[in-house]
């Protein structure tokens, strides 16, 4: 008969729990990482979820057993009483001269952190006292607190490396989870904190699947003292990629990007050096909307082309309100007052009054230079020079009650560069990882970067230097208007006269019966004598 251990002569003299964790994961220094320069030759076998249990069996006496006997082991979570967490079931072990070595493949879960107890039983008889199961000691880099650190191999090299290998998109190389705080969390007081990168997919990836509307965020970045989120693209717009944003944002039903600004500072700002600062594209909405309780909703800024370009598919490319009694749109060229404020390719439509006078855009085709309040007339006309309106060529009057008079000369207008009427298609290629459903996309012409820019006007009538020969200038052919050149030699100038062009050559003179077709407009201002200028309200009759 086999002699049966006892409870408490059971020497175990050693064990040896054995972890492993095939860890991979790429480092490198934004903005251009290299793929990693590694080569792996051949996907190693992983470690086995088991660790090895060696003991000494002997009687009370101290004799050792030999043959084979019945053994269970058993994780539980307590030194005493407790939960089992894992059974082995029985096992048959050999035992030579008290020595036995038993492989237990205990799940890999069990061992998470907490305390994890070894009760054994042989031949039905429970041991006592129960062993701890103790780590090696290298595996204390893996319990909760712990701390990992030291010098990375090469300038591309890591401290801690995760490899996912397999195709399961729903797998993840490293996976935190935390029902407050952080489930990850990446700190550096000089460079990055978090960094991935990929080359077909999303290098940092953020998804909130909660359930309560208006709750979470994908993605939250903040900064004290530097850029709350940065995005750069190098890439250059291909059909699959046609925007190449560096920043770019989509959503199913509210704001594809949304800016807000707790300070008198923009909630998003653009700037480009030679293309758009802030692009936004709607098929069914708003292309862009911004909004702000103490500044400017929308504030764009370009060094080489728009401040901002709106477009839309559907609706309306750009719509301003206001409920201020202010104005809902408000356009100043700094370029200089010879440049347009506002440029319309379309018809203008206007639902209430207006305000200012009219003008048109002229040629001047006399032989002598033209001035702010020169009474002008007209020679002929010329090809469109903005869209299809015919271009008026003007020169100076110089007779008595014209019929072909047509305005008062304001100031000289730069003709902005030509805009094609139609769309151009782009090529009707789709692909899956276009961000916008790899719609065929239209090209505005609009936003062409090789377009002529206009140039700086030449004259300044303001300093009596003229409008030159076959330059452009506007001409104010409708509203009050703050001077015209008056000539009183033909009669005496008072507010209200009716007046028309004179024998002195870019001047006005009182008409009392002047015949149809020659009023150029009434006095606003008067002059007793000599020539001059005052203010007119230009009306052609």
């Amino acid at each position: 008969m086999r002699p049966k251990p006892s409870r408490n002569r059971v020497a175990i003299f050693a064990f040896t729990i054995a972890f492993s964790l095939i860890l991979w994961a790429a480092w490198s220094d934004p903005p251009a990482p290299p793929p990693p320069q590694e080569t792996i030759a051949a996907t190693a076998a992983t470690v086995d979820e088991a660790f090895t249990y060696q003991g000494r069996l002997t009687d009370p006496s101290g004799n050792p057993y030999n043959g084979t006997y019945e053994m269970r082991f058993f994780l539980v979570d307590a030194e005493t009483g407790g939960t089992t967490l894992w059974d082995s079931g029985i096992r048959s072990v050999s035992v030579s001269d008290g020595l036995f070595s038993v492989e237990l493949d205990a799940p890999q879960s069990v061992f998470n952190g907490q305390e994890v107890w070894l009760r054994i039983r042989v031949e039905g008889v429970n041991l006592s006292p129960r062993r701890k199961i103790l780590p090696a000691p290298y595996a204390l880099g893996l319990r909760p607190g712990a701390e990992m650190s030291g010098e990375p191999i090469g300038v591309t090299g890591h401290v801690l490396k995760v490899t996912k290998e397999g195709l399961g998109t729903g797998s993840s190389g490293v996976y935190g989870e935390a029902s407050t705080g952080f489930a990850l969390r990446g700190d550096s007081s000089g460079g990055v904190g978090v960094y991935g990168y990929t080359e077909a997919g999303a290098g940092v990836y953020g998804y909130d699947g909660g359930t309560p509307q208006g709750h979470g965020y994908g993605g939250y970045f903040t900064s004290s003292s530097g850029v709350g989120v940065y995005g750069y693209s190098s890439a250059q717009r291909y059909y699959s990629n046609q925007y190449a944003p560096g920043v770019f944002g989509k959503s199913a039903n509210g704001i594809g990007v949304y800016g807000l600004s707790d300070s008198n500072w923009a909630g998003v700002q653009g700037e480009s050096t030679d293309g758009i600062g802030v692009y936004g594209k709607s098929t069914n909405s708003y292309g862009v909307y911004g909004y702000s309780s103490t500044d400017d909703g929308v504030y764009g800024y370009s060094f080489g082309d728009y401040g901002g370009n709106f477009y839309s598919a559907t609706y309306r490319g750009l719509y301003a309100s206001s409920d201020t009694g202010d104005y809902a749109g408000y356009f100043v060229d700094r370029g200089g007052s010879a440049w347009p404020g506002v440029y319309i390719d379309g018809t203008l439509v206007a639902s209430g009054s207006k305000s200012g006078y009219v003008v048109d855009i002229c040629l001047n085709d006399g032989p002598e230079p033209l001035e702010t309040g020169d009474v002008v007339e007209i020679v002929g006309a010329a090809p469109p020079a903005v869209g299809r309106i015919p271009l008026v060529r003007v020169r100076k009057t110089a007779r008595a009650e014209s019929t072909a008079v047509v305005g008062v000369v304001d100031q000289p207008f730069e003709v902005p560069p030509p805009v094609e009427e139609s769309m151009e298609e782009s090529p009707d290629v789709t692909s899956s990882d276009s961000p916008d459903g790899a719609e065929p996309t239209k090209v505005d012409p609009r936003c062409r970067r090789d377009l002529p820019k206009p140039q700086a006007a030449d004259a300044s009538v303001e300093a009596d230097t003229g409008v030159a020969a076959q330059r452009h200038l506007s001409v104010v052919t409708l509203g009050a208007f703050r001077a015209i050149k008056v000539d009183a030699t033909y009669g005496a100038i008072r507010p209200g006269d009716l007046l028309v062009s004179s024998p002195t050559p870019g001047h006005a003179m009182r008409a009392d019966s002047p015949k149809i077709g020659t009023v150029v407009g009434k006095a606003l201002g008067g002059l007793e004598e000599g020539q001059g200028r005052i203010p007119v309200f230009v009306s052609l009759k």
